[in-house]
């Protein structure tokens, strides 16, 4: 398997065919995912599990081609399904780490990525052969990636914080000091 272009996430996640995450597969948006790709994911990274957990899990996919082999990274990078016996049985659920850091990059691109700054000041880009799709038809299309990516965060840190307490043998999670994300909402456009 080739490394991806960043820590774990590379510009062909989005741009395969029938990818969950799929933009054109142009140069343009190439070059500018590398760009969100290099601003948004160790930031995600350390935002989901705090700065030492963080650095554990970027060493750790650094030296392993974008996929963890620590068993406790490995955890919370592959999908996770379990019921949660504290919450009236409950299904606890994560597409893992990689496809929630392509669901935020995905929100942050598609979000910032309609307007042109020009000596004109903000412009929108005018497509010949297509409709273009309004603002907020994006904003709402990111926003329901990003929100699904917030659910899988949730599992995620609940994995970290209580599921791997209760195992035998634990977890080793006693670095973990993720942030709390919440759900977006177009509702405002």
């Amino acid at each position: 398997m080739a490394a991806p272009y960043g820590i774990i996430v590379d510009p062909n996640d989005f741009v395969t065919d029938g990818s969950f995450w799929q933009m054109p597969n142009d140069q343009k948006v190439i070059l500018g995912l590398k760009t969100y790709i290099n601003k948004f994911e160790a930031k995600y990274i350390y935002q989901i599990l705090g700065q030492v957990q963080g650095d554990l899990m970027i060493a750790d996919c650094n030296a392993n081609n974008g996929v963890p082999i620590i068993p406790d990274n490995l955890a919370i990078f592959n999908a996770i399904n379990l019921n949660d016996t504290n919450d009236r049985q409950a299904l606890r659920q994560s597409e893992g780490l990689k496809n929630v850091l392509l669901g935020l990059i995905y929100y942050e691109f598609a979000t910032s990525r309609q307007w042109r700054i020009t000596l004109a000041g903000f412009t929108n880009t005018e497509v010949d052969t297509a409709e273009k799709l309004t603002y907020r038809s994006v904003a709402i299309l990111a926003e329901e990636k990003w929100n699904e990516a917030v659910g899988w965060i949730h599992t995620i840190q609940w994995y970290c914080l209580i599921y791997s307490a209760m195992v035998s043998p634990p977890g080793n999670y006693t670095n973990f000091k993720g942030q709390v994300f919440t759900a977006v909402s177009a509702d405002f456009l």
